[in-house]
Formats: C-alpha cells, sequence, structure tokens
C-alpha cells in the first residue's frame, strides 16, 4: 500500500473589504507568483485567504486502503482578517499552516469576490480576464481565457466545487470545466452545508481537485456579542470550526 503523505501550503493575503484574498498561480517549486514564499514566517498584514492543500502518496504501507490519486483542495475565505488569523481565532487553521509553508507577501488584485476568484483559477489579474466585477453585476469570464479546471491534465480528474455564496457561484464563468459545481442561487448559506456536501462528494477511486468556499466572516455578523467587532471574532472563529471535519479528512487522506 503506498503511505499518504501531506503538503500544506496557507496563503497570507492583503486583500479588501467585501472579498477574498487571491493568489495568482501555484507552480511546483515556485511557490506563487508575485510573492515571497518562506516557512513558517508569521507576517502581519490586513486581510487572508485560508489556503492550498495538495495531498500526495509517497511509498511505504498503511493499514487502510489508500485513494489511487492525489487530492487538490483550495479552501477560500471572504473578508477574513489577518489579524484574526491565531491560535486563539482559528486553531484548526494556524495548525494547518504550521505543518507546512506560509506565503506571507501575497495581495488580492481586487477586493470583490467574483473577480478575485477569477484571478486565482485563472492566474490573471482582473484587467486581464475582463472579470472587474461580482456575477450579480453583469459579469461574466470570456470563454477563450484558460481557466485552471479545464486543463487537460485533469481531464481524467473528479472536479467538485462547494462554494457558500452567490457571487462565488457558476453565473459569471466560475462553473467552467467542473464535474459538479454546487451553490446557492442568491445571497449566501452556511458554510458547513458546502463543507457537508464536499465531504459527501470526495471520491476515493480517482486524483480530484476541490474547491471549498465559505463565506463566514463576511457581513452582517451574527453572534452573541455586544458588536459588530465582537461578533466578527465569532465569525472567523465559527468558520475555522465548521472546516475542522473537511481538514481532518483531507489529512487523514
Amino acid at each position: 500500500m503506498p503511505r499518504r503523505s501531506a503538503r500544506f501550503s496557507a496563503v497570507e493575503m492583503d486583500a479588501m473589504p467585501g472579498g477574498p484574498g487571491v493568489f495568482p498561480t501555484v507552480r511546483s517549486g515556485a511557490g506563487l507568483q508575485g510573492t515571497t514564499g518562506t516557512r513558517s514566517t508569521l507576517g502581519l498584514r490586513h486581510w487572508v485567504l485560508a489556503g492550498l492543500l495538495t495531498l500526495g502518496f509517497a511509498a511505504g504501507c498503511t493499514s487502510a486502503p489508500a485513494p489511487t490519486g492525489p487530492v487538490v483542495a483550495l479552501i477560500t475565505i471572504d473578508t477574513w482578517r489577518l489579524d484574526h488569523f491565531s491560535a486563539t481565532h482559528t486553531p484548526n487553521l494556524w495548525a494547518l499552516a504550521a505543518q507546512g509553508e506560509r506565503f506571507t507577501n501575497a495581495w488580492t488584485p481586487i477586493g470583490l469576490t467574483t473577480p478575485a476568484h477569477v484571478s486565482m483559477w485563472t492566474g490573471l489579474a482582473p484587467w486581464e480576464h475582463g472579470v472587474e466585477g461580482n456575477n450579480h453585476h453583469g459579469y461574466v469570464l470570456d470563454g477563450g481565457v484558460p481557466y485552471y479546471p479545464e486543463r487537460p491534465a485533469h481531464a481524467a480528474w473528479a472536479k467538485g466545487a462547494f462554494v457558500s455564496a452567490y457571487p462565488a457561484g457558476p453565473e459569471g464563468g466560475l462553473a467552467r470545466g467542473w464535474t459538479v459545481f454546487e451553490g446557492p442561487q442568491s445571497g449566501e448559506r452556511p458554510g458547513d452545508v458546502a463543507v457537508a456536501q464536499a465531504l459527501a462528494w470526495l471520491p476515493t477511486d480517482q486524483p480530484a481537485l476541490l474547491w471549498v468556499h465559505v463565506y463566514e466572516p463576511h457581513g452582517p455578523y451574527v453572534g452573541d456579542g455586544p458588536d459588530d467587532v465582537a461578533r466578527y471574532a465569532e465569525e472567523v472563529s465559527r468558520a475555522d470550526a465548521l472546516l475542522k471535519p473537511l481538514l481532518d479528512e483531507l489529512t487523514k487522506r
């Protein structure tokens, strides 16, 4: 049996309110385009995006059957401030970052959900891929722009996207190339719904590309705190907690 091994990368971002951060392109051995890659380095910036998990396989033995291919999983979190990325606010994602590499010199090209995610999946800035506003603003990715899930190298992969807000949804071109794409038809939905769908879908018999998008802690903020500052912190911790089952499953694989 092959022994499973995991490589984790956490990406810290400067982003703007209203949208996630972005890493343009992931290249083997090259870190992030336009970023400085450092191992276990803490850099304080204003906004943050979650991370990338690449699960591969190494020679060895294990007591349980192993999946027959790698899982590449992208987890994105809207409007997450870097000063709320800590062992206190986000213990699960903090532990994930400690296991791998963190890129502390990366910025989103735009503080809007749809174009920022298009930049992630194309490696292009908004003025290059043409999506300069959210899908509900009428922007749609042109079919001629190369899109990562459509890469021929992944033609035989299972590809599942599970998003939590309409601006990350299929309208706007983000559904291209995915075998399964699940998201709300309007507004937002709890992130644990997307996580549950991802866990139910995740295959064990072929390589898989997975995208899970969590809208917590985007406003309006919900919680027991006396003000938005406290309720925002609660939503950050809620996002971290609801991602734990997915992180645990991916780590086991």
